[in-house]
């Protein structure tokens, strides 16, 4: 409310006041006047007139909140950490803010009347206007380029929101917009980062196959002309010379499961099947299926509970679980029979959060880490434990191609704990 208004209201009160009083008087007989009279119409001016200041005070008070909340509001909007303009009918700005005007590096006098199109990059001028296009209720946006002085272009995120009267009809925009331009540099950066790692990913992989593939063919000619050595010619070697050449076809065998191994490792990437619902309960019980032999040989026993239905490459699912499952065999203790158990552990609701616990030999705390690496062994060749130290690596490659990931938990002697985090959905096939 505004002086012109308060003061208006002050003098109707006055005026009713006054008329109150003179029709009290004009009321007044003889036969009814008194000093009673008197002092009550007297007390109820003095009641009137406390009410006129108390409503007084309140407007004055009103007044003031009203100011404070108009001054914290022009702030807000002033000082607002994105461009904010108001646009009419004709396209012409009619209001704008400090933070509009310090992006657009124009003044805000110079804004106002201006058409806001002429701020927009010339190759964006037709996304501009389907953003201003009439037919369309609720907020649009979009990413375009603006022109800082009319000369120098940038990316900004522009929204707008169309104003209309009480009739519904279009009177204008009111338009919001922020500068993007590092959080778009920082994209193409990034964008460009993914690109070379994907390309430097793709041609390690396709070294890895080749190498893997290649080098077999040396190998097993090592392997042929050291057998057809052994088998015609051993009788003709002393002990040094047939220790060197036991030592060969040792060292060439093990070259050979590294190299194969490898190439699994490899075929993780480049040899994959889209994703799609898989179970994981039957394809645990496909895998010990495979390995009933091993089961049988070590006398070892998995139990596995009810496991839930998620969208993955089943084949690498049973890959991942035939390694866990088989180390966990593999790794047991003198004397005690493995047991191998396969749960379902709480996770979130995206999750599916799969425990692969065994009651074997166990490790240090310090590797549960560093056994996910390639070729990481934690115990000697000369060890009874065979391997190639490239199971839980092929493991963690499936899992994070699947978006998830594997953690491992154990000590000495207590056995191990694997727990492999899978995502119910996969955003995309693969």
């Amino acid at each position: 409310m505004n002086d012109e208004s308060l003061h208006s209201k002050f003098e109707e009160l006055r005026i009713r006041a006054e008329e109150l009083l003179r029709e009290r008087k004009d009321e007044e007989k003889p036969a009814q006047s008194s000093g009673v009279d008197i002092l009550s119409l007297i007390h109820e001016l003095e009641v009137r007139q406390i009410e006129l200041q108390i409503q007084n005070e309140e407007l004055r008070q009103a007044r003031r909140d009203t100011s404070a909340a108009w001054k914290a509001y022009s702030d807000l909007f002033e000082f607002a950490p994105v461009g904010y303009i108001t646009i009419g009918r004709t396209g012409l700005i009619s209001r704008v803010n400090r933070t509009a005007s310090d992006i657009l590096d124009t003044p805000k006098d110079s804004l106002k009347g201006r058409a806001f199109s002429g701020f927009v990059h010339p190759l964006d001028h037709e996304s501009y206007y389907v953003l201003t296009q009439e037919g369309k209720e609720g907020e649009k946006s979009c990413e375009i380029r603006l022109l800082r002085a009319k000369i120098v272009p940038f990316y900004a995120q522009v929204d707008v929101l169309p104003i209309r009267d009480a009739g519904g009809r279009s009177n204008g925009w009111r338009i919001t917009f922020m500068d993007i331009s590092v959080r778009r540099e920082a994209e193409e950066e990034q964008k460009k980062y993914a690109e070379k790692l994907e390309r430097s990913n793709r041609e390690l992989q396709e070294f890895a196959f080749i190498a893997s593939h290649d080098l077999q063919e040396p190998l097993r000619k090592i392997q042929s002309f050291s057998n057809m050595v052994v088998q015609q010619a051993s009788h003709l070697l002393d002990e040094t010379s047939s220790d060197y050449l036991m030592r060969i076809q040792g060292a060439a065998a093990r070259m050979q499961e590294l190299l194969r191994a490898l190439l699994k490792y490899s075929r993780v990437a480049t040899e994959t099947k889209p994703f799609s619902e898989c179970n994981l309960t039957e394809a645990v019980q496909d895998v010990i299926s495979d390995l009933d032999l091993l089961i049988h040989r070590t006398r070892g026993k998995v139990e596995v509970s009810d496991l839930p239905v998620i969208q993955a490459d089943t084949t690498q699912i049973r890959q991942l679980f035939q390694n866990v499952i088989g180390n966990g065999l593999k790794f047991h203790r003198d004397g005690a029979s493995p047991i191998v158990k396969i749960y379902v552990v709480p996770g979130d609701s995206h999750t599916c959060s799969i425990a692969v616990e065994d009651n074997g030999i166990g490790f240090e705390e310090e590797f549960a880490m560093k056994i996910f690496e390639p070729f990481q062994r934690l115990h000697g060749r000369s060890s009874k434990y065979e391997g190639t130290g490239m199971g839980l690596a092929i493991c963690r490659k499936i899992i994070r191609r699947h978006g998830g990931d594997i953690k491992a938990k154990s000590s000495p002697g207590k056995g191990s704990v694997f727990i492999i985090n899978l995502p119910y959905r996969q955003n995309e096939t693969a």
